[in-house]
């Protein structure tokens, strides 16, 4: 990522793996980070629109900073209310990729899910950062793409700067993209 430019990222939100009570807090800070550095975001989940089963509601709940900053933030709120259906990202569009959530092996075959989107991220050469403790790492086939893996939490910063570097790595100068 060029000084003086924002990279297109995508997250991807696989909310049925969730391995903890509230993965809002993890999309938070992934979110927040990311337009703090310039990034333009899009949101998508399996079936598009909301991805949750129940919509968070404020003082309920343990709650964080990030998530009462996310609750008391329209334009937060309406980005996730109206995620894109992965059936419809096109890996070209962006130039990284965020999982937040989510269970199984990042490059899984059946590309209806969010394994198989991060295969495709990979095997175009494009970081990838998950966000989850539950995922695994089995590429099928050649990939030249970073895969980052964090369990988020006090991990997430340090996932977020390493994306980061790795966008700015693949647009240094000589670089055949």
């Amino acid at each position: 990522m060029p000084d003086g430019t924002s990279a297109s990222i995508l997250i991807v939100l696989d909310v049925g793996g969730a391995s903890h009570a509230d993965p809002l807090e993890d999309f938070a800070g992934v979110y927040y980070a990311l337009l703090k550095e310039g990034a333009r975001l899009l949101i998508a989940s399996e079936a598009g629109g909301y991805p949750w089963p129940q919509r968070p509601t404020r003082g309920k709940g343990p709650g964080s900073k990030l998530v009462d900053r996310f609750l008391s933030d329209r334009h937060a709120r309406d980005d996730i209310a109206d995620t894109l259906p992965l059936r419809d990202v096109f890996v070209e569009d962006f130039e990284a990729c965020i999982l937040v959530g989510g269970n199984g092996s990042l490059a899984e075959a059946d590309e209806r899910f969010a394994g198989g989107l991060i295969g495709r991220f990979l095997k175009a050469g494009k970081p990838v950062a998950a966000i989850s403790g539950r995922i695994g790492f089995m590429p099928s086939g050649g990939t030249s793409g970073s895969a980052l893996l964090s369990s988020g939490g006090v991990g997430l910063p340090a996932a977020i700067r390493a994306l980061l570097a790795a966008l700015r790595d693949n647009d240094e100068p000589g670089d055949p993209r």
